[in-house]
């Protein structure tokens, strides 16, 4: 009878134990999933200004004229110049084209490996990683 209660108890502590370890590990793929969440949403949202702007003015917009006409919040970036800005670790371009005919928005992130998402005025999110892998750190 004490054998089974041991086994018993040690089966139920095992299986704490690896419970633990996997929501340890689930909270960080979390966090990184909310932040890969948080830069796709915030594309769509470019892209969704870049729309609506066209739509009323004839031309796609620099990332100041979307700004400038309250179509993305500006307290949400730290703004470079009429073309860029910084969100989080991400430098954000928008640049349409000289006819305003098409754009281009880029949003690449300060470390290499997490790569790059595009969108043009096709609407479709691309994703660029480094070619090759990600580089090995250097300590």
């Amino acid at each position: 009878m004490k054998s089974k209660i041991l086994l018993a108890l040690a089966i139920f502590v095992g299986l704490g134990v690896f419970a633990f370890l996997d929501a340890k590990t689930t909270t960080s793929d979390d966090s990184k999933q909310a932040a890969a969440n948080k830069t796709v949403g915030t594309l769509r949202a470019f892209g969704s200004a870049e729309a609506t702007y066209k739509q009323e003015f004839g031309k796609y917009a620099t990332l100041q004229e979307l700004l400038d006409a309250k179509y993305m919040a500006p307290d949400q970036f730290t703004v470079k110049d009429a073309t860029s800005a910084m969100l989080d670790d991400r430098k954000v371009s928008v640049v349409p084209s000289p006819d305003g005919l098409h754009f281009q928005i880029s949003m690449i992130s300060e470390t290499v490996c997490e790569g790059a998402l595009f969108m043009n005025d096709s609407y479709i999110i691309f994703k660029g990683e480094p070619y090759g892998g990600c580089p090995e750190s250097k300590n």
